[in-house]
């Protein structure tokens, strides 16, 4: 199922509703995401992550990872090693830091948002 729902975590998020879930509707409803998926052992993660940022300069990007200190360390080390602005969302942010951090990557101020996943 595409569709994760997040809104008892992450406050008032809009609600996105897909007519088809076919594989060919898809580039049509998300022509404007890139998706990718590499597999790497735990030792190379951070590298391959910084490697894949720097490839695509100038996007917005989301990393999903799985717990809180993960997405906090990872926007950490992503600020450091390559000065983008960073932000983390996971449910230990208050809702207003939570809110902030939507808003500044929607409009473009934040160019990397580092998201716990909910499963």
């Amino acid at each position: 199922m595409p569709i994760v729902r997040m809104s008892r975590f992450y406050g008032d998020m809009e609600t996105v509703a897909l007519a088809s879930t076919s594989k060919e509707a898809l580039p049509n409803i998300c022509g404007d995401v890139d998706q990718s998926f590499k597999e790497v052992n735990k030792f190379e993660k951070t590298m391959t992550l910084i490697k894949l940022i720097q490839e695509n300069d100038g996007k917005r990007i989301l990393v999903f990872v799985t717990t809180k200190r993960t997405a906090d360390f990872v926007a950490d080390v992503l600020f450091e090693q390559l000065q983008k602005i960073t932000a983390s969302l996971h449910e230990d942010r208050k809702h207003r830091h939570r809110k902030l951090a939507r808003q500044s990557f929607m409009n473009g101020h934040c160019d990397i948002l580092i998201l716990q996943t909910l499963i």
